[in-house]
């Protein structure tokens, strides 16, 4: 795999990227004019690479390998600078390509969230600990996050044995035939790895140190706490309205005598929440910021697994935002 880099930054570095993915974010940023001591991290991972592994965060040390950020190989100082939220992600926004947050249980791949460059990540711990010194009652410890898509598959059938193999002779893949959805991301991380153009691909995440978040008392600052407040707040709107829409679901089946059944009951939930665009559908990915999509459809056509018949289209994690169709599969199940 293409190595992971950190690299230590300050806001004069990355204050023009900042207002091109964020400008409510730079303007703010821009009026407090930070210091140099309010630095910045900017951390590239290759595909694949696991950012979050049970809510640990995971940086490159000193060797650019990837490991716990309470690793003893890190630098004490970006130890210190980034360990402050429970040993999870500090507050952070992707730069380049997309990554996913994802529940991984009983073997099945639950995607959560997609997060793509502009957005905001770690908030809810800090403000909870942080400006507002409370408990946060927020479980850390279950989530995953991936550079780029976990939750990627080809539709093609791509787990022929004869012709895998002939793949693990062309990358020397260690990866076995994909037996389900959930097993192609393996074998798509491991080409990456091994082709000469995999390198290329990589998902930029900037992170916040403890610096940005010492002014709780601070009026300066106020308005940079108020903005992650609102957009922590913003990113809650079904999740709070959840209970009702479980009542009025429960109305349904009283009134329409159906019989009861928790798997159908998560299944309608779960269309519903896509449909509202609260939780992910899959769409053909025609871009790159999910993976190395041309990379991946160039080695099955072309390269050694010669796929025919099929198209090689490759589905991602997709919200619907009302316009381009998403695509939910009984035999996919993502539901929580």
């Amino acid at each position: 795999m293409g190595a992971a880099h950190l690299e230590l930054i300050t806001w004069g570095d990355i204050r023009h990227e900042v207002a091109r993915l964020n400008p409510a974010l730079f303007d703010l940023i821009e009026a407090i004019n930070p210091s140099a001591e309010h630095t910045l991290y900017k951390i590239r991972y290759p595909f694949g690479a696991e950012i979050l592994q049970q809510g640990i965060f995971y940086i490159p040390n000193r060797h650019n390998q990837l490991v716990p950020i309470s690793d003893v190989t890190i630098n004490e100082t970006v130890r210190s600078n980034l360990l402050y939220n429970l040993n999870s992600n500090p507050v952070c926004m992707p730069l380049k390509n997309n990554s996913e947050i994802y529940l991984e249980l009983d073997n099945m791949i639950i995607p959560y969230q997609k997060i793509q460059p502009g957005d905001l990540l770690g908030a809810w711990g800090v403000l909870d600990h942080y400006c507002f010194n409370t408990a946060s009652y927020h479980p850390e410890s279950i989530w995953n996050m991936s550079a780029g898509a976990r939750s990627i598959f080809m539709l093609a059938k791509i787990g022929d044995q004869t012709f895998h193999r002939r793949l693990q002779h062309e990358y020397a893949l260690q990866s076995i035939a994909p037996k389900t959805l959930s097993d192609q991301w393996g074998v798509f991380k491991e080409i990456t790895q091994q082709h000469p153009d995999g390198k290329v691909w990589k998902f930029e995440l900037l992170c916040f140190s403890k610096k940005w978040f010492e002014h709780q008392g601070d009026c300066a600052w106020q308005p940079l706490y108020h903005y992650l407040l609102m957009r922590s707040w913003s990113g809650t709107n079904f999740l709070r309205n959840q209970s009702f829409w479980d009542l009025i679901f429960s109305v349904i089946r009283q009134e329409q005598k159906i019989p009861p059944s928790s798997y159908i009951n998560d299944m309608v939930k779960h269309l519903h929440a896509i449909a509202c665009g609260a939780a992910l559908g899959f769409a053909p990915q025609l871009e790159e910021n999910d993976a190395p999509i041309g990379l991946l459809q160039d080695v099955y056509v072309n390269g050694a697994y010669k796929l025919k018949d099929y198209l090689p289209v490759i589905m991602t994690p997709q919200r619907f935002d009302g316009t381009r169709p998403v695509y939910f599969s009984l035999n996919n199940i993502t539901a929580l």
